[in-house]
């Protein structure tokens, strides 16, 4: 997680105190209050000139208007608005510059109802109409950086006019309109900071200081700034002077990481233990709690293990075992307690899990990439990738749903969505929602996608007829709609995709070309759709030299590579070949491959192989058929078929799922401890104990594995 946001997350909400000092006028046309008292001290301002009054035709319908906002009936309010501008109109002409304020008045009062998208909307668009109007724009920017602070991103927008309006010969204009420059530039050093352009958030909260010195929301923005900066011997004056004046748990934990960053952790310890004891967070969100626990307590763990406490470090961490216990940080600082207690196996677990998730946090590095940006929807499905790294299936898809509600037309989006199913195999839904998508997306990323599930249904011929359409081939440059340009292009991701379909079909000479060309053309459809007709050709050499490359670029090139590796290795040892000893998780996720493999078993091997391949599409297809109240039996019994054939990763992804469609069912959190047995998954297996003992709290086998797993970190009886 971003540390340095989350410390002060939990915060009142600056932008809230912003709002009130600069987005109302002193009066909305017609003389109702909506705004707060002039600025102590300000210098002097320019009060706008007064709005041109309403015919006297219309009055009634106004002070009705007024009468609303007056009693905060705000989208009651709104909904007056329309017919009383068109009357407006009427009577002044549609382009009349006089419109502008009471334009402006509706747009404010769909913001004060809570309404921002509906406000954005009339505000920019009345902005465009009449430029000039300094109302229109402080409201139209003010509510664009509101929205991107909001998901943590940037809007070149709102930092355009807020530059614009921001400009000293309107400081006595915005003052007059009861609004703060000082606060304005706040505001926009703070979605700076969000966007990580951090020298230029730096330049923005000096400009703001230097308006008002003493602005609270200016020096708070500052503390941020400097402290994401490695500046903490600048910050940390910044935050005791703002905690002098008001006691503030965000400034408090805050301050404990500059202290911690000047290595002064006997400091920082002392007020992270008043922060951690008490984590008092009053009219804060969960989901801000959570970020405000979460890093208070893995600074806490920090601070001591800076002191030699180990002991005391690990279990700050695991006694209140945070949200995501894959998050790289926590687990390099578990790590380092474990060794300090000496507990070497438990130690190199964790750093070997540290090793194995780095795809993981380059994932959600990009997700944090995007939000900055801007692209709402990059960021669940980043987040989807993430969640896939754990095996968490479950919570890929919902994910991924989440980022299909922001990008409806985005049709990676689609494609990825039908992988997450038929990674959990849910065929028939993964066939389903890729033909719903082509009402909404561009066809040439679906129909290869629609095209492997269709042939893996058992219907080859139709997936054929899906894959000589003409609108199945390569997307044009530009041609479909998304919000950037994705981690790997579209059609490089096409090319894997029509490459599987071929591969599902049994057809590795045409996947080949239909991957981009030769087998070494570079692009990963190429490489891997060559090293299977390699493999086919018997050139085992040849495939394991192209499978050494990293894959990792397109999602689900990586399950490809790891499963042509296995059967590489099967085919290598000729005779004595055999999956014993193997989790063949990602040889399932490919039946032509799996099968493939179960063929070049001696003959006992390959027979039980084809036997447990058929006995999967049987438990697939009944959970297919099941009602909902039946489904997560027969997802148990899926989850006891892949322990059988010791397929580690199914297991967890099926376990993930599982919990995730039964959150308070005991036999569900049981399952996912079960899958989580290896030494380098005791944080994640610690969290599932933890979530069945909340269910069971003196459930005998919960506790007794909570206790091996404290011991074998190193914490003895926990």
């Amino acid at each position: 997680m971003p540390l340095a946001s989350a410390a002060v997350a939990v915060a009142p909400s600056l932008l809230a105190m912003a709002l009130a000092a600069g987005c109302g006028p002193s009066e909305a046309p017609g003389g109702s209050k909506v705004a707060t008292a002039p600025v102590p001290g300000a210098p002097r301002a320019v009060p706008p000139p007064p709005p041109r009054p309403v015919p006297e035709e219309l009055h009634g319908a106004y002070e009705e208007i007024q009468r609303l906002q007056g009693s905060r009936d705000f989208r009651v309010a709104s909904v007056r608005f329309p017919a009383f501008l068109s009357a407006l109109e009427g009577a002044w002409g549609a382009g009349s510059r006089d419109l502008a304020p009471y334009v402006y008045n509706y747009a404010l009062t769909l913001r004060l109802g809570g309404m921002e998208p509906e406000c954005l909307a009339i505000a920019s668009k009345a902005a465009a109409q009449w430029p000039g109007e300094l109302q229109l724009e402080v409201l139209e920017a003010t509510v664009r950086s509101d929205l991107a602070v909001a998901r943590g991103s940037f809007d070149s927008r709102a930092d355009e006019l807020l530059r614009s309006v921001l400009r000293p010969e309107n400081h006595a204009r915005l003052r007059g309109l009861r609004v703060d420059p000082a606060v304005l530039q706040a505001r926009r050093a703070d979605m700076l900071f969000r966007a990580k352009r951090l020298e230029d958030a730096r330049k923005a909260t000096l400009a703001a200081l230097d308006l008002d010195p003493k602005n609270r929301v200016a020096r708070e923005v500052q503390a941020r700034v400097l402290l994401a900066l490695k500046r903490p011997a600048e910050a940390l004056p910044v935050i005791a002077g703002l905690l002098a004046e008001r006691a503030d748990p965000a400034l408090e934990l805050s301050a404990a990481m500059a202290l911690l960053d000047l290595g002064r952790p006997a400091e920082a310890w002392e007020r992270l233990s008043r922060l951690i004891a008490g984590e008092a967070t009053a009219g804060s969100s969960s989901e801000e709690l959570g970020a405000f626990r979460d890093t208070a307590r893995l600074r806490g763990a920090k601070a001591l293990n800076e002191l030699g406490r180990h002991a005391e470090a690990l279990r700050t961490l695991l006694e209140g075992l945070p949200r995501d216990p894959d998050d790289g940080e926590l687990l390099q600082e578990a790590a380092r307690a474990a060794r300090g207690l000496g507990t070497g196996a438990g130690a190199g677990a964790l750093e070997q899990r540290v090793r194995a998730l780095q795809g993981r946090q380059r994932l959600l590095h990009l997700a944090s990439q995007a939000r900055a940006a801007g692209f709402a929807a990059s960021v669940p499905y980043y987040q989807s990738l993430a969640a896939l790294e754990v095996d968490d299936a479950g919570e890929a898809l919902a994910l991924i749903e989440k980022a299909l509600a922001l990008g409806p037309n985005i049709a990676q989006l689609h494609a990825e969505r039908a992988r997450v199913r038929l990674l959990l195999g849910t065929l028939a839904a993964a066939e389903a929602g890729l033909r719903e998508a082509e009402a909404k997306a561009p066809p040439s990323l679906l129909l290869p996608a629609l095209a492997r599930v269709v042939v893996m249904r058992g219907r080859p011929d139709e997936a054929r007829r899906i894959l000589s359409d003409p609108r199945a081939g390569p997307p044009a440059p530009g041609a479909s709609s998304r919000e950037e340009t994705w981690a790997a292009t579209e059609r490089s991701i096409h090319s894997c995709l029509t490459a599987l379909a071929h591969l599902e079909l049994g057809e590795p000479a045409k996947a080949a070309p239909a991957a981009g060309g030769a087998p070494d053309g570079g692009a990963p459809g190429a490489v891997l759709a060559g090293a299977e007709l390699l493999v086919v050709q018997g050139k085992v050499e040849g495939a394991q030299d192209l499978l050494a490359s990293s894959f990792e670029e397109i999602p689900g090139a990586a399950g490809w590579a790891d499963a042509l590796r296995q059967l590489c290795s099967l085919i290598a040892a000729g005779a004595a070949g055999s999956l014993d000893g193997t989790d063949p998780s990602r040889l399932l996720d490919h039946p032509r491959l799996f099968l493939d493999a179960a063929y070049r078993c001696p003959p006992p091997a390959a027979e039980r192989l084809r036997a447990a391949h058929a006995r999967r599409l049987e438990l697939l297809a009944a959970i297919e058929r099941c009602s909902e109240g039946d489904a997560p039996a027969a997802w148990r019994r899926l989850l006891a078929h892949y322990a059988e054939l010791k397929a580690a990763r199914k297991a967890r992804e099926a376990a993930f799922h599982l919990a995730r469609m039964r959150p308070g069912g005991l036999d569900e959190q049981r399952a996912l401890v079960e899958t989580l047995a290896a030494p380098e998954t005791a944080l994640p297996r610690l969290k599932a104990i933890g979530a069945g003992l909340r269910i069971a709290p003196g459930d005998a086998d919960l506790l007794s594995r909570r206790k091996e797993a404290w011991a074998a970190l190193g914490l003895g009886d926990g």
